[in-house]
């Protein structure tokens, strides 16, 4: 996942003498992971990366990558912490009109990386498709720069046989070239 924020990176430059469309937006923000039938979770920063196309018919498409949060969970008397990281693909849909604020709606397809360690040391790492959903709404404050607020909701797959969600809200950074 390192791997893919560094491309991202350096794709930056690549990107600005591009076509006009293509987008980079950084998020930060409060998560909260819960697992079926466990207690826990804590509330805890999330953060991503995006690179995207614009249409002009108001749709957009990115790939991501989001560090979705860490948490701690007690299981039948036994403590475990949980990261989870996902890399995505998502479809947009941009309201447009005529204010510097557009609401927005989007779904997420994923790979998540879920990574347990429990109290005696044993951990275990699995890999599962997500989907996910997102409603916000950004603010253009100059021609090539938003300001974005959103809030989200993924199904992150199963670990150990329960459900793992994650909802929280986010802000960030949108620079179109």
């Amino acid at each position: 996942m390192k791997k893919f924020i560094l491309a991202t990176l350096l794709a930056i430059p690549a990107l600005a003498t591009a076509q006009n469309g293509y987008y980079v937006q950084a998020d930060v923000g409060y998560a909260r992971v819960k697992v079926d039938g466990v207690s826990g979770g804590d509330d805890t920063i999330s953060y991503g990366v995006a690179v995207g196309k614009a249409m002009d018919s108001g749709a957009r498409f990115a790939v991501d990558y989001t560090h979705i949060a860490n948490g701690d969970f007690n299981q039948k008397g036994t403590n475990f912490k949980m990261k989870a990281h996902s890399v995505g693909a998502s479809a947009i849909y941009d309201f447009k009109n005529d204010t510097p604020l557009t609401p927005y709606l989007g779904v997420k397809a994923s790979a998540t990386r879920l990574s347990g360690k429990g109290d005696g040391h044993h951990s275990k790492h699995v890999t599962r498709t997500g989907m996910g959903a997102v409603a916000g709404v950004q603010y253009q404050v100059a021609p090539n720069l938003a300001l974005d607020g959103a809030v989200e909701y993924n199904y992150l797959g199963k670990f150990e046989g329960q459900k793992v969600t994650q909802y929280g809200a986010k802000a960030g950074v949108r620079m179109d070239f």
